[in-house]
């Protein structure tokens, strides 16, 4: 009788090609649920009627009240003793916490109209609030232990090169998973037009095209979730993990390279966030291109094309530039890739005031997706090689939840802005021109930050079998 042997007894190289598929799969799978949700969150919202500064700050508030959920979580994870265990289940949460969302969107105008009557509707916001706060659990509160895994799991030598491959596709499967949902929206406005019933019914077209499309995330997360479960276990359990508290953490910004790098990529998060979320409602409020490219766009594709077009020009953008980013963090650096990213978005956080040309907006939209591919990246990179692996569930545990609050701190302080500003164009425009001054101010932070000292990768040949079945596996 044949004894099949568990994953951790096979050799390193096939465990590594193992590993590298699970990672692709499952990345390409959540980059699809990206797509057809999280960058709809903001419209679906907006469609739901809760107003412009809860669609400015669906994408943040939840977000830090996810992150924090990584503290428990690392008792948990430590419990479990398991990092495929954890960032399986995790994924899973998130994939479960879709349906009610699709549930809300689907019935959406019903809902509203009974809250509207009674006086509830902070009843559904705060419903909205929670189902999007326990999906960013699925994702921010694994966060910490899917990095110290891969980084346990990849040797240093292929991480540039592949990660920067990866993104590549994943990039691609974000971009599918936007353009499914323009088809899916474009076919839901055909079927209304075409039926009495449906468009004599109360169902609204946007927010039935959000349902069926956050369904068809839950089912692209759930196949990530398998492909988390299916990593191998490394040979330093969690439970190998260094414990870190929050005065420790917080005292090395002032000292060593690790608290440099941790305190830039938090002021630059406070900084991106001032106005990266605002660009959702002004699109969707104030923007009103006439020219006849966009005319041409509605008549041909539908009115919700162009905004499905403006999102999807950013991830173009990163999709353009990944590949040369990865060579680039091979041969130069991840501090210099942060240098990039982070000078390139500090004008772009102004371009909406240019002009309301869609060329024009496409044009720009890709060059912001460029410069937060490179700037990305570069985050990415510099946890890996600034922070002691011993201690990365920890550390990055903290940054998480430090940088999704300095996330949301930003976005409130566009929230205020607004607020003031009256929320026309020109309250826009103040809270674009501050976030821009604010990303230029934090690059100041960046110059303090030095090239991390790696030792030289050791020449092994299942080091190099790996590398081969990466070129295998991405390429």
């Amino acid at each position: 009788m044949s004894h099949r042997p568990h994953r951790s007894q096979l050799p390193r190289a096939v465990q590594l090609r193992a590993n590298l598929r699970h990672c692709l799969i499952d990345g390409f799978a959540y980059c699809v649920m990206l797509g057809l949700a999280e960058m709809y969150l903001a419209k679906f919202v907006f469609a739901l009627g809760l107003g412009p500064l809860a669609v400015g700050l669906i994408a943040t508030v939840p977000m830090v009240l996810g992150a924090a959920s990584g503290i428990p979580g690392a008792w948990i994870l430590r419990k479990l003793n398991s990092y495929s265990k954890f960032v399986g289940g995790m994924a899973a949460l998130q994939a479960f916490m879709l349906l009610p969302l699709a549930a809300i969107a689907m019935a959406g105008p019903h809902i509203m109209e009974w809250a509207r009557s009674a006086g509830v509707v902070w009843l559904i916001t705060a419903s909205v609030f929670a189902c999007t706060t326990l999906y960013f659990c699925g994702s921010l509160g694994g966060g910490p232990a899917w990095v110290t895994v891969t980084g346990h799991l990849f040797p240093a030598r292929i991480r540039s090169n592949y990660f920067a491959r990866r993104s590549r596709i994943l990039q691609t499967g974000t971009f599918g998973g936007l353009l499914a949902f323009g088809l899916i929206a474009q076919g839901v406005e055909r079927l209304f037009a075409a039926s009495t019933t449906l468009r004599d019914s109360a169902f609204d077209p946007v927010l039935l095209a959000c349902g069926v499309s956050f369904l068809l995330a839950a089912a692209a997360r759930a196949v990530s979730a398998w492909h988390l479960s299916r990593y191998s276990e490394p040979p330093q359990s969690p439970r190998h993990q260094r414990v870190v508290t929050l005065r420790e953490f917080t005292a090395r910004f002032s000292h060593g390279n690790e608290g440099r790098f941790i305190l830039y990529a938090l002021a630059g998060g406070f900084a991106l966030q001032i106005g990266h979320p605002y660009a959702n409602p002004f699109m969707l409020d104030v923007l009103r291109p006439t020219d006849g490219l966009h005319e041409w766009i509605v008549r041909t594709l539908g009115a919700q094309a162009p905004y499905t077009m403006l999102l999807a020009a950013v991830y173009a953008g990163r999709v353009c530039v990944l590949p040369a980013a990865g060579r680039l963090a091979a041969r130069a650096g991840s501090r210099r890739l942060l240098w990039i990213g982070g000078a390139g978005l500090v004008p772009l956080a102004a371009f909406w005031l240019l002009s309301d040309h869609f060329a024009f907006l496409l044009l720009f939209q890709c060059a912001t997706g460029m410069a937060l591919a490179v700037w990305e990246l570069g985050l990415f990179l510099m946890n890996y090689e600034s922070i002691a692996p011993h201690e990365r569930i920890a550390m990055i545990t903290y940054y998480t939840l430090s940088n999704e609050a300095g996330k949301t701190g930003g976005s409130l302080v566009g929230a205020g802005l607004l607020g003031w500003a009256g929320k026309d164009w020109g309250a826009y425009a103040l809270v674009f021109l501050v976030s821009a001054g604010t990303r230029l101010v934090s690059l100041g932070l960046l110059a303090r930050v030095r090239n991390p000292r790696l030792p030289p990768p050791p020449d092994r040949p299942d080091i190099a079998a790996a590398e081969e079945g990466e070129r295998l596996t991405v390429e």
